[in-house]
């Protein structure tokens, strides 16, 4: 799938465009007596004081894109909020210290199948270096946002070599989910207007999945190939749209789909699940939390009952 590319080719050749009949190949299967483990694990390092709300829809998503279990690491502070409004996710309390607060993320990802980190997330705690390096080094299902954006950002010339160490590796690609600020302070010398080459050798030269969100999100695998998204409206311009489809992503890894394939259908599915929703409450009222409700549909349209 996609269109191959190498280094300023990503600016002259047409992208393939992310469509249903593409998303319908990719559902997982479910067999009829599977259980909680057969849909796999999904954690989430996510959430921080005032920024809790990123950490809640971040689990409710990853709960609606069929994944058998959602375990949440973060503050004590949303143990509450969490329980009133994603009771089905399993919660650990952060520690205090950096050390425990690394031996339980190392534990809970050995017992994950795909690790989301960063959405809500305090880029300048004293932990946050030390839980990017051990992820980067070690989790095989890994998708990197917000917070874990400026983490990269802010310790580049530790945590870039350990993305080109990963590349040579095993593992597979990590999902990075930018939007064009935190794209841009990443790489300070991207013009906007460029939405192709300088992201489409960020994601090859990185090892990375790309997905560059915005208007017609883009995303860049590191093999050379590219991808647009067509689905979606400006009613998804607004805070928390990023943690749900970070949430479905994250999901759809943990049930088996490698990292490019889940974040074609991550950005499908959000984008379709918007247009569904705005056609009901309109593009100025909706909200990302609204965007479960157009879920249903979105997946009965490709077959990922």
């Amino acid at each position: 799938m996609g269109k191959e590319n190498t280094g300023s080719e990503f600016s002259r050749e047409a992208p393939k465009c992310i469509d249903s009949s593409m998303i319908s190949t990719l559902a997982p299967y479910r067999p009829a007596d599977g259980h909680k483990g057969t849909f796999g694990t999904l954690l989430i390092r996510a959430g921080s004081p005032g920024m809790d709300g990123a950490a809640i829809m971040c689990c409710t998503a990853g709960l609606r894109s069929g994944t058998g279990l959602v375990r949440l690491i973060s503050g004590r502070q949303i143990a509450g909020p969490l329980l009133n409004t994603c009771p089905q996710a399993v919660f650990d309390a952060a520690p205090e210290s950096v050390d425990d607060i690394v031996s339980l993320l190392k534990t809970r990802s050995d017992e994950a199948d795909a690790v989301v980190y960063g959405p809500g997330l305090d880029p300048e705690a004293e932990s946050a270096e030390t839980e990017l390096s051990v992820l980067i080094s070690e989790v095989p299902r890994l998708l990197l946002d917000a917070g874990a954006i400026s983490v990269l950002r802010n310790h580049r010339d530790t945590i870039f070599p350990m993305l080109i160490r990963r590349k040579a590796s095993a593992l597979p690609p990590p999902v990075l989910t930018p939007h064009p600020g935190e794209f841009s302070r990443l790489m300070p010398e991207w013009e906007k207007s460029d939405r192709v080459s300088l992201p489409g050798r960020f994601a090859r030269d990185n090892g990375v999945v790309l997905v560059l969100k915005g208007h017609e999100t883009a995303v860049f695998t590191p093999g050379g190939l590219w991808y647009i998204n067509t689905v979606g409206n400006d009613g998804l311009a607004k805070g928390g749209s990023g943690d749900v489809l970070s949430g479905l992503i994250g999901g759809y890894m943990a049930q088996g789909i490698d990292p490019e394939s889940a974040a074609i259908a991550g950005v499908y599915f959000h984008g379709l699940s918007g247009d569904i929703v705005s056609r009901r409450l309109g593009r100025r009222f909706m909200q990302p939390t609204d965007l479960f409700d157009g879920l249903p549909e979105a997946y009965r349209s490709c077959g990922w009952q």
